[in-house]
């Protein structure tokens, strides 16, 4: 009897030790649970060479086309007094129609013909006081493209027999220059491309033979104005009127930067 209860004893004592571990290890994984997180970061450092800076050279190049002109453009008017704004208006207008006729008549299509300037106004009699109204004066003009120059004296002679009372201004141009255009670009390159290589020959480097940038800065295509003609013509020398239409210059600036590098 005393040996079974020194058993019961000892198992009892040993279920109490395995309660009480159990309890001290719960307690202390619930604390280590309420402390914060925390992230551990590797002292990791990359070192990365630093880009060695490059020394350039920006220059600017110019480049130019030489073009004989293919378009003509030119303003034709009829003016008209009358003691009234209508008959005005109705001697103006025939003669206007007698002009455009003229103008067809030379293979000048529809389509480059276009009404530029009308206008009505007052005529006043200024040596009386208030002035007073003594007529009307009306001023019709044409814009009219010439596409054969060859047919351009012509054209204006014509017109003034016709009761053309004013040419105001010949201009000649070209009318596509795409193709001048890019021809004046890539010598403006060629030009840029000369500069940069005569300032790194005098720096003594070695310059980089393609542009690392190209910008364009500027273009233009510049037509020849000719005089102004008025009607001094008699009706009977009414010979076609002598024009040159000259040359036009289409050009073109481009802004280039270029590697340079000491020899090796």
């Amino acid at each position: 009897m005393k040996n079974g209860n020194k058993r019961l004893i000892a198992v009892l004592a040993l279920v109490l030790t395995l309660v009480m571990v159990a309890t001290a290890c719960k307690a202390e994984l619930q604390q280590s649970s309420d402390l914060p997180q925390q992230t551990i970061v590797p002292n990791v450092v990359i070192n990365q060479p630093a880009q060695e800076e490059k020394n350039l050279v920006t220059v600017n190049g110019s480049g130019k086309v030489t073009l004989e002109p293919d378009l003509a453009t030119l303003r034709l008017g009829v003016s008209s007094t009358a003691e009234t704004a209508v008959e005005a208006q109705n001697k103006n207008s025939s003669l206007m129609e007698a002009v455009l006729a003229s103008v067809k008549a030379n293979g000048i299509a529809d389509k480059d013909i276009a009404t530029s300037y009308v206008n009505l106004h007052e005529m006043y009699n200024y040596d009386k006081s208030p002035a007073v109204v003594v007529g009307y004066s009306m001023e019709n003009e044409i814009t009219v493209k010439v596409r054969a120059l060859d047919t351009l004296g012509k054209v204006i002679s014509d017109a003034v027999a016709a009761g053309a009372t004013s040419t105001n201004g010949v201009a000649f141009s070209i009318e596509d220059t795409t193709e001048a255009y890019r021809n004046a670009l890539a010598a403006a390159l060629t030009d840029a491309a000369a500069k940069a290589q005569a300032i790194a020959e005098a720096a003594g480097a070695t310059l980089t033979a393609i542009p690392v940038g190209v910008s364009e800065t500027s273009y233009s295509s510049t037509p020849v104005e000719a005089p102004r003609a008025g009607n001094e013509l008699a009706a009977s020398d009414m010979a076609a009127v002598p024009v040159s239409p000259g040359e036009i210059a289409v050009t073109a600036t481009v802004s280039a930067e270029y590697e340079i590098s000491a020899p090796q």
